[in-house]
């Protein structure tokens, strides 16, 4: 039963595994004898959405694994994910997801606050977070998760009904305390 409710709350989100942040290269800063740089144009976005393909195809693929769930697959695709695009928070949640299903919830763990590291604003490892680290009875660090979840999540998301009573339940054990 247990596996199951984590499956089901630990999935990663249909919106976030189509969505593939690339990494950013930095910019060299303009020397005064240099022109600016020109513009991407279509010749470099083209390569570019070429490199990101073989990650968006892991993280479907890796998704697709975790609703089997074929975790150990689902690991392997999405560490894929990270050695292609390291600074991908998708890749980093799902592979967090995968891991925490296959009993190893320190590197799931670890994972999951990488994601939330490189995009703080990503409301599924928030809530994912918060969901791995209540059951590990580390309530008050789940609540602040739940609530990063809560100011991130359009109000229309299915799991907001969830989170609210998952805050309502720590709420009642602190107050039991």
């Amino acid at each position: 039963m247990v596996a199951v409710a984590v499956a089901l709350y630990m999935r990663p989100h249909p919106d976030t595994v189509s969505r593939v942040a690339a990494p950013t290269p930095p910019v060299p800063a303009p020397v005064a004898s240099q022109q600016p740089l020109p513009a991407a144009g279509p010749a470099k976005l083209s390569v570019r959405r070429e490199a990101e393909a073989p990650v968006r195809a892991l993280l479907t693929q890796g998704a697709e694994a975790v609703e089997r769930g074929a975790f150990g697959e689902a690991a392997g695709l999405l560490r894929q994910a990270t050695e292609l695009a390291p600074s991908d928070p998708d890749a980093w949640n799902g592979l967090g997801v995968a891991l925490v299903h296959l009993g190893d919830v320190t590197a799931g763990v670890a994972a999951l606050r990488r994601a939330v590291r490189l995009k703080p604003t990503h409301a599924e490892a928030e809530r994912n977070l918060g969901v791995v680290l209540d059951r590990q009875g580390k309530s008050m660090e789940a609540a602040a998760h739940y609530r990063a979840f809560l100011d991130l999540a359009t109000n229309g998301h299915p799991a907001r009904n969830d989170v609210r009573r998952r805050l309502g339940e720590i709420a009642s054990r602190k107050g039991d305390g």
